[in-house]
Order: structure tokens, then C-alpha cells, then sequence
């Protein structure tokens, strides 16, 4: 395929409104060349960036989700997070907004979908406020259990899965 047919058929593509990145997968090159290509064809200004990010956040507080925001711009779903993280949603979600919805029976990835957050910051907020449990502090209390039980020393290692060098740690701790 010469340059020139690769060019027109990138623009042809645009028109029809395909994202760079599927227009690169299919003709097989880099997205790239095809925001190249396509900011140097009269017609197809470069976006601005203002603007669109503008009509993110109109989006994002009329309740719309990132994928369906990130599907209208032809853009990543990391694109719409990273766009949200620099001027954020207003609300900020609390730990009793999160245990109020699993009182309604609401499952954890339903939280998660309708609050548009991630497992890792779902948990975070859930045990702010919380002191951590060091997971040798449930080790060795299960460790002292088996010793009152009467278990040797292989049989608590093969209980525990952890090695004897591990469990002598644990121990000292």
C-alpha cells in the first residue's frame, strides 16, 4: 500500500468515525501516524484538549459512566480517569455512604459499577478509621491454638502452609 492510498484511507476511516487505535489495528500501523495523518488533513483540527475535557466533566456529573463517556470521544477509559483526576466529582464518597448501599443488599461490584470506583479504593475508604491486622497476628494466635491443642510442630506447619524458619518468626514476634 502506497503512503498516499494509506492516507486516504485513514481519512476515510475518521469520517466514518473510528478511533485512532482501531484505525491503526486495522491498517496495521502505529496510532501515531494516524493522529499525524489526520491533524495534517484540512478539516480534522487538532481537539482541544479544554474543551473536551470541559465536556467530560459536564458528562461525568450528569451521571454518565466512564465507559459510556470514554465510547462518544473515542477515547481510553484511563484517558476519562486520568481527565476526572485533575479536577474531581465533587461528592466525596464516605464510609457510611459505602456501608449504607451493602445494607440495601447491594453486592460489592454493584457498589463499585454505580460509584464508578475501583475494589482498591472501595476498600480504602471502608477502612479508613480502622487500625490494620498484621496477618502474623493471626498466624501466631492460630499457632498458640494448635499448641494448646496438643499438635506438634509439623502438624501446625502443615496446617498453616509456612515453612519452620516461619513459624519460629512468627513465634518470636
Amino acid at each position: 500500500m502506497t503512503k498516499e492510498t494509506r492516507n486516504k484511507n485513514i481519512i476515510k476511516m475518521k469520517k466514518a468515525g473510528k478511533p485512532n487505535t482501531e484505525i491503526a489495528r486495522k491498517l496495521g500501523i502505529s496510532w501515531n501516524t494516524v493522529a499525524s495523518v489526520v491533524n495534517a488533513t484540512p478539516g480534522f483540527e487538532p481537539i482541544d484538549k479544554e474543551s473536551r475535557n470541559k465536556k467530560i466533566r459536564e458528562m461525568k456529573g450528569k451521571g454518565k459512566s466512564n465507559k459510556e463517556i470514554a465510547d462518544e470521544f473515542n477515547l481510553s477509559i484511563a484517558t476519562i480517569y486520568n481527565v476526572l483526576k485533575v479536577e474531581p466529582v465533587k461528592r466525596e464518597i464516605t464510609r457510611e455512604d459505602l456501608l449504607a448501599y451493602r445494607k440495601q443488599g447491594m453486592k460489592v461490584k454493584d457498589i463499585l459499577r454505580k460509584l464508578d470506583m475501583n475494589q482498591q479504593t472501595y476498600y480504602k475508604i471502608l477502612n479508613q478509621g480502622k487500625k490494620p491486622v498484621k496477618k502474623t497476628d493471626y498466624r501466631k494466635q492460630a499457632i498458640l491454638d494448635y499448641r494448646k491443642q496438643g499438635l506438634t510442630v509439623s502438624e501446625i506447619l502443615s496446617k498453616l502452609g509456612v515453612s519452620r524458619p516461619t513459624y519460629y518468626n512468627i513465634l518470636r514476634r
